[in-house]
């Protein structure tokens, strides 16, 4: 009696346009499906035993989740509550379906939305499944873009002496049920391709402060190089004077194109804005991006400047740093200053600008004008 070869074995034998490969060939179709879905994850699978096995697999940024090879129980997923008609084929929200709400895997991942198509065999058995999911991170951050929910909170960067502001740090919070950190936010936009999309949505809203600030005060905002590569903020920064904004470029993976990097920043510096490079002292790739960039502001990372009065391998190294600034001509700015004695130490150095919650923490816009005599905040048009 003939059986049915399993999928394993069939995608060798598929041959594709211009000879492609059959892996070739069904990786571009679940490419295809997957990106057309506007979806995150596509797989096809094979059911060996009681195990669901990925055949093949499409998933950007998912590679620990689902790989070729990988496996999972078929008790963990829906295939078996599709099969048997208990869940539907098209679940637009998995919210709305019991069933998928008691499974673990649904909250693990999580998953919003999930497309299958059963395959057969020519008996009409089961042997496998096409499925398609989504986390619904496109979705989830568009909305907090075009929904603003989120607001910009500034922090003030202190002269170390006077302890007056000289700027403002623009920083995010986000008001998404449940609570997310902002680093998650911004994580899950790099992975799904909305990072510039993100950073520019809060550097659009963060830099109408300047209508209200006084005139000498400058304004920080941080974006990725990603983010200042695209070319898109020149647009942004045109409305408002360019010689009181402070670009802080942040990055904690590696920069592919420094070239196209520095095009970008050669553009906005023409126009006035000011570059910082943050995490200074942090670690290699701090250093490598102040050798790269030529910043006009050197931001000393916090783990730098914590406990400095009690550290001397973290004094003598601000201390470098501060003799490095000089030869170039850049200002030193202290992060995450929280007691008088670190405070101390970085102003015996000579470093002339602080910042941290001994000396403030972020606050509004309305907070940030009450440090200024005579200053009523306006609201923002």
């Amino acid at each position: 009696m003939q059986t049915d070869p399993q999928i394993s074995q069939l995608i060798p034998q598929v041959t594709g346009v211009a000879g492609q490969s059959g892996d070739v060939m069904i990786n571009t179709a679940l490419e295809f499906v997957r990106t057309h879905l506007n979806m995150e994850v596509a797989y096809l699978s094979e059911f060996i035993g009681d195990d669901l096995v990925f055949r093949a697999v499409s998933a950007p940024g998912f590679e620990d989740m689902c790989h070729v090879g990988g496996s999972i129980p078929l008790d963990q997923v829906y295939c078996r509550h599709i099969l048997a008609g208990r869940l539907p084929e098209l679940i637009p929200d998995t919210g709305a379906e019991d069933i998928c709400q008691s499974l673990a895997l649904t909250h693990a991942i999580p998953i919003k939305s999930h497309v299958s198509v059963p395959i057969r065999r020519r008996d009409g058995s089961p042997c496998g499944m096409f499925c398609c999911l989504s986390r619904s991170t496109r979705s989830d951050l568009t909305e907090i873009m075009t929904g603003a929910k989120f607001e910009m909170v500034y922090q003030p960067i202190m002269d170390a002496n006077d302890r007056r502001p000289k700027g403002f740090e623009a920083l995010c919070r986000f008001r998404s049920d449940p609570y997310r950190p902002p680093n998650l936010w911004f994580d899950d936009a790099e992975r799904v391709g909305m990072q510039a999309d993100l950073e520019i949505a809060m550097i659009e809203v963060a830099l109408k402060a300047l209508k209200v600030l006084p005139s000498d005060i400058y304004l920080s905002v941080n974006a990725s190089p990603a983010t200042v590569a695209s070319g898109r903020l020149p647009a942004v920064f045109a409305p408002y004077p360019c010689e009181r904004i402070l670009l802080e470029v942040t990055e904690h993976s590696k920069i592919d194109n420094y070239d196209a990097l520095l095009s970008e920043l050669a553009y906005l510096r023409f126009s006035g804005v000011r570059l910082a490079i943050d995490d200074a002292g942090a670690g290699y790739s701090g250093l490598q991006h102040i050798i790269q960039l030529h910043p006009d502001v050197i931001k000393l990372d916090m783990s730098l400047t914590r406990d400095i009065d009690k550290d001397l391998v973290r004094r003598s190294l601000a201390a470098a740093l501060m003799r490095f600034s000089s030869e170039i001509d850049a200002q030193i700015v202290a992060e995450g200053i929280e007691t008088e004695e670190e405070l101390a130490v970085l102003t015996d150095l000579g470093v002339p600008l602080a910042q941290g919650y001994l000396l403030a923490r972020p606050g509004d816009l309305a907070a940030a004008m009450k440090w200024f005599d005579g200053e009523t905040a306006r609201s923002i048009a």
